[in-house]
């Protein structure tokens, strides 16, 4: 409750740091975090902004390690939901297995 994520940038990096995983939408964590070099899992809306449409339609022409996870259709985040708690699954049972 301490960090103010909108004006304390250097507060919302130390946080992030402290994570294995960040699981956001395209805001200022999202860039953050990737840039960070952070595992980072973005929730794209189907018309998402520019720079996350570069590539395919899971990577990330900026971010190395930044996961896009895309609506199939307008206003639907089921599909996106469904795909994170699947790769989620797979998330952990590879971070239980380190």
């Amino acid at each position: 409750s301490d960090i103010d994520n909108y004006n304390d940038i250097d507060g919302l990096a130390s946080l992030i740091n402290c994570l294995d995983l960040i699981i956001t939408i395209q805001n200022s964590t999202a860039h953050l975090s990737a840039a960070l070099g952070k595992k980072t899992w973005i929730m794209l809306l189907k018309n998402a902004r520019w720079h996350w449409t570069l590539t395919d339609m899971t990577k990330s022409l900026w971010y190395p390690s930044a996961k896009l996870f895309r609506q199939d259709k307008f206003s639907d985040w089921k599909s996106v939901v469904k795909s994170i708690n699947m790769n989620l699954d797979k998330f952990q049972l590879e971070y239980k297995s380190k």
